[in-house]
């Protein structure tokens, strides 16, 4: 049975737990060959790669910090290095916010098509 993905290279952001993890090894299952970003724990970044070469796949671990612009580059780097292209960018990671934040910040730091958004929606924050 031929995989859609073969020949494909994906690169998954924050793919060493959870949702990214699911993601990476649904693309491997499909053929692609996966890179498995990963911030803070190695060893769990090597359990998705072991666990796609396990089940016929082709996989690599690499490290970035994706709040990083030289850790991204460096990311996509070592992808062409080791695959010789990128084909499939799943951005997975995000930046958590652990403390309390105001709406108006929140609307201040909204993309231009977020702002006009909420202003069609007319959902602005009290000022």
């Amino acid at each position: 049975m031929e995989k859609k993905l073969a020949g494909k290279v994906a690169l998954v952001t924050e793919a060493s737990r959870g949702m990214g993890r699911e993601i990476a090894e649904e693309l491997a299952r499909n053929g692609a060959k996966v890179v498995v970003n990963y911030a803070s724990n190695p060893a769990k970044a090597a359990e998705v790669v072991h666990g796609i070469e396990q089940n016929g796949g082709i996989a690599t671990a690499i490290h970035a910090d994706i709040s990083r612009v030289s850790d991204i580059e460096l990311m996509f780097q070592k992808t062409i290095e080791a695959y010789g292209k990128v084909d499939i960018l799943i951005n997975n990671a995000g930046l958590m916010i652990t403390k309390p934040i105001s709406p108006k910040k929140i609307i201040n730091s909204l993309t231009p098509t977020s702002k006009v958004l909420s202003l069609l929606t007319n959902k602005q924050p009290n000022t």
